[in-house]
Parts: C-alpha cells; sequence; structure tokens
C-alpha cells in the first residue's frame, strides 16, 4: 500500500527528498563511470577483477539503472536496494583507502582519493534509504503533486542541492591546515 500526496506527513516528503537526492547522486555516478571508467577500473584491477572494464561498465549501469529506477518508481524495496549499495560502497572507499589506492573509482576518472569523509557519506546515504525503506517513500514527483508550484520547484531545487551537497562532502579535498 503506498503513500498518497495527500497523505505525505512532513517527515514522508523529508526522507523522499533524501533518498532521491542519494538516487540522483547514484545516477551520475553510474554515467560518470560510463563516460571515463578508467578510474574504476583501476580499483576493480587492484581489487583482483580479472575483467575490469566489463565490471566498470556493468557497475555503472546497475547505477544509472538503480538511480533511475528510485527516482521515478521508489518505493521500499528500491530504498533498499539504495541502502545496500550505499553501504557497499562505503566498505570499497574504506579498502581503497586501505589499499593506499589513489583514487575510489566511485566517479569515474574524475574519483577523488579515498577518505574517511567519503565512507561516511556514503554511510549516511545507507541509513537514509534503510529508513525510506521502514518507513516507506515516494517517487519525487509525487512529493509535489498537488502543491502550489512554488512549493514544487523548492522541492525540485532541495533535491538537486541536497545532491550536490552530497557530492561535494564526498569529493571535496581537505583542507589544508595552516
Amino acid at each position: 500500500m503506498g503513500i498518497s500526496a495527500v497523505g505525505m506527513t512532513g517527515w514522508t516528503t523529508a526522507l523522499s527528498i533524501a533518498v532521491a537526492s542519494c538516487s540522483a547522486v547514484l545516477l551520475g555516478a553510474g554515467i560518470a563511470k560510463l563516460v571515463e571508467p578508467a578510474g574504476t577500473e583501476e580499483v576493480l584491477t587492484s581489487f583482483g577483477v580479472s575483467a575490469p572494464r566489463v565490471g566498470a561498465r556493468a557497475l555503472a549501469i546497475y547505477e544509472v539503472a538503480l538511480g533511475a529506477a528510485t527516482l521515478a518508481i521508489a518505493g521500499p524495496v528500491l530504498a533498499a536496494i539504495v541502502g545496500v549499495t550505499y553501504a557497499a560502497a562505503a566498505g570499497v572507499v574504506l579498502a581503497a583507502r586501505r589499499a593506499g589506492l589513489g583514487s575510489c573509482g566511485c566517479f569515474g576518472s574524475r574519483s577523488p582519493a579515498p577518505r574517511v569523509q567519503h565512507a561516511i557519506v556514503n554511510l549516511v546515504c545507507a541509513v537514509v534509504a534503510g529508513a525510506g525503506a521502514v518507513s516507506g517513500i515516494v517517487p519525487i514527483s509525487e512529493t509535489f503533486s498537488g502543491r502550489s508550484p512554488v512549493a514544487a520547484m523548492a522541492i525540485v531545487a532541495l533535491t538537486i542541492a541536497t545532491a550536490g551537497f552530497l557530492v561535494v562532502a564526498s569529493t571535496a579535498a581537505p583542507r589544508q591546515r595552516i
């Protein structure tokens, strides 16, 4: 049984926006891997994957499909898969860091060095998606259905801004201490 836009609470709206933001990052990361997979291939090679090009492409297609499906369809099953995906990504980032790799591979060739802050962002997304799986979320389009145009634009802007924040928090270089 789904949640109708009329019956949505502030919590459901906020959680739907948060999971949509995490899903948008997955979609973007998958596209980045498709366009420039070399960084992901290097990480997969270092982890002993025998066909890193195929692995990078398969991972990219998986992320694009999962991100797009969660944005369009949402629901507890997709939210749970997003959560598991982010938990696994946190593990990859930490393993890449432990191995001393120069890239985490998350955004293809443009991936930063693996850092703990990136793993933390991934774990936050895993928890948010897990909460969405338990309490239920709706597609982002339903969060603004029946609302004023201004409210709908605000929801879309908040989703995009949150996704941007997640990318910056994951990829920003550490600040230099003086």
